[in-house]
């Protein structure tokens, strides 16, 4: 779910109870059917609350009109000592305009986020990549590859930036592939 602010979030959980109440009037019928629900669900969880990166998002042109797929990457920061945020978000936002954004398979919806709150440590990083099939996260990393080619032609220059980026990541990554179904966007 994304939120404008914080406080959006607060007003989220007061109307979430006051529709529930509409729905359910009866408060034995409405708790039994939550004690329904919640039976599906681990009590084990955790809320992270993640925070867009300015820049470099790529939007959904047009409301998707068929389930999609959502392919996840998690990467860990690693802050280096002589690292700095304008660096960061330089050699990020150069990257994105030569690869993300060209990348035909990814169909919108390339969202990077880093992590604000929650039980985590925040050095994660993910990205979330909307793609039409399971075959095109191969595809993805295959164009992804070509237009690195293109975009950083062999010189000293490209390679102290591709070190100097590598710099920012502890290198340890998961990936994580969702069903995007469409039926449930609001």
């Amino acid at each position: 779910m994304s939120y404008a602010s914080w406080e959006d979030i607060d007003k989220q959980v007061e109307r979430s109870a006051e529709l529930e109440k509409e729905a359910w009037p009866d408060e034995a019928e409405r708790k039994a059917f939550l004690q329904n629900l919640n039976s599906y669900y681990s009590n084990q969880h955790s809320d992270e609350i993640y925070s867009p990166l300015f820049g470099g998002a790529k939007f959904l042109t047009e409301r998707p009109n068929k389930d999609m797929v959502l392919y996840v990457r998690k990467s860990y920061l690693a802050f280096p000592k002589d690292g700095t945020m304008k660096e960061f978000e330089d050699l990020r936002l150069e990257g994105n305009t030569i690869i993300t954004q060209k990348n035909e398979y990814i169909k919108g919806g390339y969202f990077p986020y880093v992590h604000a709150w929650g039980g985590a440590d925040k050095t994660e990083y993910i990205e979330a990549y909307f793609l039409d099939s399971l075959e095109d996260i191969e595809n993805m990393f295959d164009e992804d590859d070509e237009l690195f080619k293109a975009g950083y032609a062999r010189s000293e220059e490209n390679k102290v930036k591709l070190e100097t980026w590598n710099t920012y990541f502890t290198g340890v990554h998961g990936d994580y592939v969702y069903t995007f179904i469409h039926d449930l966007l609001k």
